[in-house]
């Protein structure tokens, strides 16, 4: 009886011990080494500098939480991206179901810098080509081994106060996305989700324009089930047709436009795909370069 109990206490000793150094070193070890890792690593890849501010980590509550995080231009120090925070919370159950199931994703208040040169290139037009070239690397991988599909579940996907600046630089126009929010509330290929909708959520102030987007879709069925609400207010038609890449035989003064309808996709195995479009679209005050021409135009779709 004595010999149990001294087991049980061995037993009860050892595992309060990994519990306490498993805290440790995810509250105060672990945090100063990833973002080591991350900062040298990223940087590596990205070829441009990269800092994080601050890592936290509870591996108790299995969150991690990266702060001030800043890419910077290529060759410069002006930033490129940049993020107040990213919080990201995972569930125990991933290790058991072998699977990514992620509680919460949120995004808070990330910034994009985007250049389009007079080259018609971006500041970022180099990223995507190693992008290109690490797809065809894994398509490689892939066809040599066939594997499973990686299932995921993705939950509570957020992105919170979003800006991004953008200058065409070939037309020295420059461009605002401001009060960006997506909100997702939960992307996944487990069977039994399959065929469940997903409602996304998209709104922002572009050129100071507001556009809001509503949806239901499933993106894993075979059917692409998808119901999208568009809601565009005060739309600066003038300055969008400038990009026009044909020439028009008119100069457009003033007009805006307003949109307030639903599109809805379906792709059928034994047909073609449908697409639905209904809704209204209003043009108000839309003068061109004679002040004569002012008109008024009301178009249900």
């Amino acid at each position: 009886m004595v010999k149990k109990k001294r087991l049980f206490s061995k037993i009860f000793i050892t595992l309060l011990c990994i519990f306490l150094i498993f805290t440790l070193f995810g509250f105060f070890i672990a945090p100063p080494i990833l973002k080591s890792l991350l900062i040298k690593n990223i940087s590596k890849t990205l070829q441009r500098d990269v800092s994080i501010a601050k890592i936290d980590i509870n591996p108790l509550n299995l969150t991690i939480k990266l702060s001030g995080i800043n890419i910077k231009e290529k060759g410069k120090t002006d930033t490129m991206f940049s993020m107040e925070e990213l919080f990201v919370n995972a569930e125990l159950s991933s290790i058991f179901r072998r699977a990514l199931i992620l509680k919460e994703i949120a995004i808070k208040k990330p910034y994009l810098n985007i250049i389009r040169n007079k080259d018609g290139t971006y500041n970022f037009s180099d990223l995507l080509e190693m992008a290109d070239k690490g797809k065809e690397t894994e398509l490689k991988k892939t066809e040599e081994k066939k594997k499973k599909p990686f299932h995921f579940s993705l939950n509570n996907v957020s992105i919170i106060e979003g800006s991004i600046d953008f200058y065409d630089s070939p037309f020295d126009a420059r461009h605002t996305i401001r009060e960006l929010n997506i909100k997702i509330p939960f992307i996944s290929n487990f069977a039994h989700h399959i065929d469940i909708f997903v409602q996304p959520y998209f709104s922002a102030k572009i050129n100071d324009d507001v556009y809001e987007i509503k949806g239901n879709a499933k993106p894993f069925a075979e059917s692409h089930e998808s119901y999208i609400d568009i809601n565009i207010q005060d739309l600066d038609l003038p300055k969008y047709l400038s990009y026009s890449p044909m020439k028009m035989n008119f100069k457009l003064i003033s007009g805006s436009l307003d949109i307030a309808g639903k599109v809805s996709f379906i792709e059928y195995k034994d047909k073609g795909s449908s697409v639905v479009v209904c809704g209204n679209v209003i043009i108000r005050q839309l003068t061109d370069e004679d002040p004569q021409k002012n008109f008024f135009l009301v178009s249900p779709i």
